[in-house]
């Protein structure tokens, strides 16, 4: 065998072998990418988007979340509130809570879902609130306010997010709250809701000790 063969030999090797060294070293880097895209996933607070619109049949009101973020989210409960304000008293004058709760989930949830995946959207329809205001037609005038308390958990730690979603609505619109701020005839209902809220959590909680106190009237109600 010539010198020449030996030599061609030589670099049509030394060429494979560098291909082969090319090829696992860029299988490594991507493994190595695929790795930390997922350590940084798993360090992504997850982000839920949600907005209250009309339903197709128009006999409800519904509200609808989306996971907005590339990791999933588990444990979502979301509960419901509404109160009503009259413009005329110029006051709120009842809270309504939500007839229908999951009583299979933990707590008083009006919507629970174990996991919620990227990009999956889920809703609930809510009738009520249409209905008191078809009740309240041409007898008085009344706005909803409609709080919804969203909780839900990041997968991998179970680190725990929380959001508050109000809403605002005449019978015939819905206002987001940020939308709301602008609304002169909603600016009352907006400044007066804090305290509301505040008066019926006021009014649980002194229920709850007289229950836990022994109070006459509920050991006569068991």
């Amino acid at each position: 065998m010539s010198a020449d063969n030996i030599g061609t030999k030589i670099s049509i090797w030394a060429l494979i072998i560098s291909i082969i060294s090319i090829g696992i070293s860029t299988f490594f880097s991507i493994k190595s990418c695929s790795f930390e895209n997922r350590l940084n996933k798993l360090h992504i607070d997850p982000t839920m988007s949600y907005y209250l619109v009309r339903s197709i049949d128009k006999k409800g009101l519904e509200f609808v979340l989306k996971n907005e973020s590339p990791i999933p989210v588990v444990n979502l409960s979301v509960s419901l509130k509404s109160y009503d304000f009259s413009t005329k008293l110029n006051k709120y004058i009842a809270e309504r809570p939500a007839i229908s709760t999951i009583f299979n989930s933990p707590g008083e949830n009006w919507i629970f879902k174990p996991k919620v995946n990227p990009n999956e959207t889920i809703g609930r329809k809510d009738t009520q609130i249409i209905s008191m205001h078809e009740a309240y037609k041409g007898e008085a005038e009344m706005l909803s306010a409609i709080a919804f308390e969203i909780t839900f958990y990041r997968e991998f730690d179970m680190k725990r997010f929380h959001n508050k979603a109000i809403f605002f609505f005449n019978g015939e619109k819905i206002y987001s709250y940020q939308n709301a701020l602008s609304e002169e005839g909603l600016k009352q209902a907006i400044e007066k809701l804090p305290e509301f809220e505040q008066r019926i959590m006021l009014g649980i909680r002194k229920i709850k000790d007289r229950q836990k106190g022994g109070s006459r009237l509920y050991k006569k109600a068991e």
